[in-house]
């Protein structure tokens, strides 16, 4: 498909089916194309690419959605990035396909199928393909979460983050334990607590066997190969309280401290996604670091 900015005529676009995720090849020539895979459990991981043989490359993975007014594949930001000059690459979270009412699942995967080091492979590949030899990962809530993640599987790579959960299981807004709940139920059922569901307290951090795939605080307590901006909304108190705050305590001082910058703006009050004007400056500001970078090289 020859580049278009018609979201209907790209809705519209066919899926090429592909025989496994490893067989993932992307188009090298200026268009939009549509990638589908099969990862297990009848669930598919969904591609939309753009190709503006640019020397950057923007991926997009969504937070939360309403199920009972989206119809997935989620591709976010589409009619953002499609007015950059860059190319881009989108992916629907493939677990959201196991139960209609499933609407966060932060791209983990389940027991048996890491889905971060699936898009990874098919990221590094869309880069190859596109001619980018700068990768930017953008996402908030959620998908801040999911982009941080594997980000930090793409060497050289940055993720730039908005209000993101930091560890999937003080996720609780308003006090709710339904994303919680509903994730163990139908993703991974062996994080059930022995005395069930309903023994949930919201002080458990049920998500500590996965231990790095459900929480940033310990993946970048490590060293990383990539970067990471995070940008909070100080308004946002949930998320400055339960995410922001425990993740930059753990990690400013540690191995990663010259791979992590911070930017906090004030924006509405509760969570939501950023302004246009933060969005923008925000990949401004990674673009910049990007340059700064390989100027010291």
């Amino acid at each position: 498909m020859e580049l278009t900015q018609d979201l209907d005529a790209i809705d519209a676009e066919p899926f090429r089916s592909l025989w496994s995720a490893d067989a993932f090849d992307p188009s090298t020539e200026v268009g939009i194309t549509k990638y589908r895979a099969d990862v297990g459990r009848d669930c598919t991981l969904d591609s939309l690419f753009v190709n503006k043989k640019s020397d950057v490359l923007l991926v997009s993975m969504h937070g939360a959605i309403q199920r009972a007014t989206i119809r997935l594949p989620r591709f976010e930001r589409l009619r953002s990035f499609l007015r950059t000059e860059y190319s881009s690459i989108y992916f629907g979270d493939p677990a959201l396909y196991l139960r209609e009412n499933l609407s966060l699942s932060w791209f983990t995967g389940w027991h048996e199928t890491n889905i971060p080091h699936l898009i990874a492979d098919w990221v590094q590949k869309a880069a190859y393909a596109s001619g980018a030899s700068k990768v930017v990962f953008m996402g908030s809530s959620g998908g801040g979460f999911a982009s941080a993640q594997v980000s930090s599987y793409v060497p050289g790579s940055v993720a730039v983050v908005f209000n993101p959960q930091t560890a999937i299981s003080a996720y609780r807004p308003k006090g709710s334990l339904g994303y919680g709940r509903n994730f163990i139920r139908n993703v991974m059922p062996q994080l059930t607590p022995e005395a069930g569901l309903a023994s949930l307290d919201g002080e458990t951090d049920w998500a500590a066997p996965i231990r790095d795939r459900g929480s940033m605080i310990v993946r970048y307590s490590r060293p990383v190969p990539n970067k990471l901006l995070y940008v909070q909304n100080d308004m946002d108190h949930s998320h400055w309280t339960d995410h922001y705050t425990p993740f930059r305590e753990a990690t400013e001082g540690g191995v990663n401290r010259e791979r992590i910058r911070y930017q906090v703006y004030t924006g509405p009050e509760g969570h939501s996604a950023p302004p246009r004007e933060v969005f923008d400056a925000a990949l401004t500001s990674a673009l910049a670091w990007m340059e700064e970078t390989e100027g010291h090289q």
